[in-house]
């Protein structure tokens, strides 16, 4: 993805403008960048990102971002930033932002997968939960084994007081011989 920005009339300064990252590794660009918006008819949403499916991912990565449509200006976008790109200045928005532009509240609803909303919270809630046990289980573990050696210390004192009260005993016998 990022090969064909660089190809595509991106250059490093454009990417800063936008607060876009490449990873040099993997050559992909977070967040995403839809460059295709600017002239398009229609949007697919193929990615992990979905608009519609916000809430589950938003804390976790960077909103999309898509070039503004040449033929409108979106009003009031939640960011917009602008990049030369061939030499031409071109403004890029959230893609969410255009995507509820075109979308009724109602259809956004329906678009919802409301099961797999749950499926994801009940997923993190399992794996919050056995990372709270696993913990729990861990500091029990610790406990008891400071436990043992707490009381292996308590009977090696015992046995030493012992010895010694033995000692002690053995030396007054002979001081009262």
């Amino acid at each position: 993805e990022g090969w064909y920005l660089r190809h595509g009339g991106f250059d490093s300064q454009a990417f800063v403008d936008l607060g876009v990252v490449i990873d040099e590794l993997r050559g992909n660009t977070t967040p995403f960048v839809a460059t295709c918006t600017d002239h398009a008819k229609l949007l697919h949403f193929n990615g992990p990102l979905k608009p519609w499916r916000l809430d589950v991912w938003r804390k976790q990565q960077p909103a999309p971002v898509c070039a503004e449509p040449e033929t409108y200006t979106l009003p009031n976008p939640h960011w917009s930033k602008s990049a030369l790109v061939y030499s031409r200045k071109a403004p890029f928005i959230l893609c969410v932002d255009l995507w509820k532009m075109h979308i009724s509240k109602e259809l956004d609803c329906a678009l919802r997968d409301i099961e797999g909303e749950w499926m994801e919270d009940e997923r993190a809630w399992r794996n919050s939960h056995r990372v709270n046990q696993k913990k729990k289980d861990e500091d029990a573990q610790r406990a008891a084994k400071e436990a043992e050696e707490a009381k292996k210390k308590a009977d090696a004192k015992k046995a030493t007081d012992a010895e010694e009260a033995q000692k002690t005993g053995a030396e007054d016998k002979q001081k009262g011989q």
